[in-house]
């Protein structure tokens, strides 16, 4: 038997991580608005992850027996004010949400389920890989800017 406080930790993480993708869809569509169709590719590309990675859970824990339990997912932030914004919003969720995955972590290891952190090892990698992509994003527009040009190269960069 799956054990319920695990499951319950599982359950309100893939609360987190669908509640990011809709954030990042949200986002998605603030770069489409302003005419950043690259900005806007590569956000709703981290907003299918971040959905792919609840559903990863979600069958994690019907696998090990568990019960899932969904939640409602808060409302997206809807109005960002620039691109730099936009991104260091999505680089502080993305923080926290690597953080909670932590500390799920810390509170498994108690309980000795193996399992369950070689699996949290994964989303952990996962997650730090896509903060860090965050992070060199807001370094390049740190760098080059956040005037019309420089966004644009920049925008034409990640729309490949």
């Amino acid at each position: 038997m799956f054990n319920e406080t695990i499951n319950s930790y599982l359950n309100e993480q893939i609360n987190k991580e669908f509640y990011s993708g809709y954030l990042y869809l949200s986002m998605s569509g603030y770069f489409y608005k302003e005419g950043c169709c690259g900005f806007a590719h590569w956000t709703k590309g981290k907003a299918q992850e971040k959905i792919e990675s609840g559903l990863k859970i979600f069958d994690y824990i019907l696998e090990r027996g568990g019960q899932v339990e969904l939640k409602q997912i808060k409302a997206p932030e809807k109005d960002f004010n620039g691109h730099l914004d936009t991104l260091e919003k999505m680089y502080i969720n993305e923080y926290e949400s690597l953080k909670s995955i932590i500390e799920i972590y810390k509170n498994i290891d108690a309980y000795e389920d193996r399992a369950t952190l070689i699996f949290l090892d994964k989303s952990i990698k996962k997650q730090t890989e896509l903060k860090d992509s965050i992070r060199r994003l807001i370094d390049k527009v740190k760098k080059y800017g956040d005037d019309y040009i420089s966004i644009m190269l920049i925008n034409k960069e990640l729309h490949g």
